[in-house]
């Protein structure tokens, strides 16, 4: 996609890309943000992948709580804590695949919880998924 900022500046907008890290049979690693430049040789073997993960604090009114951890379960998310800082204000925090929240998680969050939630995020350890 080609967008002209001011003073005529070209603006080239693209999907943000993740590191997966790959490890082949012979116990080789490569470290991946784009698809197309992981190799399918026939000699190699993928037997485990890690993604990036982030640890999301959420900061929401009591009445979003159902909506917000169906939107955080629907994105891989696995709850690590859920506690009232008062009677009407939750604080949820999540361990979530970045590649889940890069895109349109702020903003499917900021919809359904009516432009009240808060949400922060600090990178996280790669964990491992299957492919």
């Amino acid at each position: 996609m080609h967008f002209v900022q001011e003073y005529g500046a070209q603006v080239i907008s693209t999907i943000p890309t993740v590191p997966y890290i790959f490890e082949y049979g012979d116990e080789s690693k490569v470290q991946i943000e784009n698809p197309a430049a992981l190799s399918f040789n026939a000699g190699k073997r993928i037997t485990a992948c890690w993604e990036p993960t982030v640890i999301a604090t959420i900061i929401i009114p009591s009445e979003y709580v159902g909506p917000v951890i169906m939107l955080c379960s629907e994105r891989r998310g696995e709850q690590q804590e859920y506690t009232f800082i008062d009677a009407n204000r939750a604080l949820l925090k999540y361990r979530l695949p970045l590649r889940e929240i890069i895109v349109d998680f702020y903003n499917e969050l900021k919809s359904i919880t009516s432009g009240y939630a808060t949400f922060d995020y600090e990178d996280s350890e790669y964990v491992s998924f299957s492919i």
